[in-house]
This record gives structure tokens, sequence and C-alpha cells, in this order.
């Protein structure tokens, strides 16, 4: 009898620890962020204003490194609004698209260099550029 009432005693008294650590158990397995850090951008109203096929998981070069969009955009502090994305300056980010055809020679290469590094100096005048590769390498 008297082992019952101590086994229920201590479930009585531990419940509540219990409860909250199951509870915060399942908000780290949700939330993605909870282990790294806790975002600073509102990801919807952004996903909404994200061009089509672009995602927060597409892969980008960035200041000399690999990284995902979303990372980019949460060092940049980007926001949505009138359904463009801005950075925390209020510069409007474009995000260029660019996929490298096929084999060529060399004239071709050098001529789409050219051409893309042309494109690319006249979008950095207006906007924040943000280059999304597509090249299947």
């Amino acid at each position: 009898m008297e082992r019952r009432a101590i086994a229920a005693l201590l479930l009585v008294a531990f419940s509540p620890f219990l409860v909250a650590g199951t509870g915060y158990y399942l908000w780290q397995r949700v939330n993605r962020h909870s282990e790294t850090k806790h975002s600073n951008i509102d990801r919807f109203a952004i996903a909404s204003c994200l061009p089509p096929g672009i995602t927060f998981q597409d892969r980008i070069k960035w200041e000399g490194k690999e990284r995902t969009l979303e990372d980019v955009l949460e060092e940049l502090s980007a926001t949505c609004r009138e359904g463009k994305i801005y950075d925390a300056s209020g510069n409007e980010l474009y995000f260029f698209e660019f996929s490298r055809p096929g084999q060529r020679n060399r004239n071709e290469e050098a001529r789409w260099q050219r051409r893309h590094e042309e494109e690319l100096e006249k979008l950095r005048r207006v906007y924040r550029v943000i280059e999304v590769n597509r090249s299947k390498e």
C-alpha cells in the first residue's frame, strides 16, 4: 500500500515537469529554428512576394559563400511591401535567375558572359540584386 501511495505522490508531484518537458520537446521538433536562431523575418509575407519558382531553400552565392536564400533574407532583415521585397535599408531586392546553356565554344561563352555582366550592371544601379543560379553542372 505504501509503495502505491509513494508512486502516486511522485507522479502527482512530477507531472507538471513531465508535461512541460514533453511540450518543450515537441515545440523544438516543430520549430526548426529553435536550435540555431529565431527568425527576424516574416516568412509567410515574404513567401507571398517571392517570384514564381524561387524558394527559401534555393542555394545562392552571397558575398563569396554558398548559402540558402532564407539565410540571406534573414541577414538583410527583408520585408515585404506591396508585393515587393526590400532590405532593411529600403532597397528593393531583385532576383536574377540565370542558367548557363549547354556546350558552347569559347566565343559564345565569352559573349554570354559579357551580356550577363552588362545586364547585371544595369540591374545593380536600381536594385539590390540576388543571383539565383539554375545551371546544371
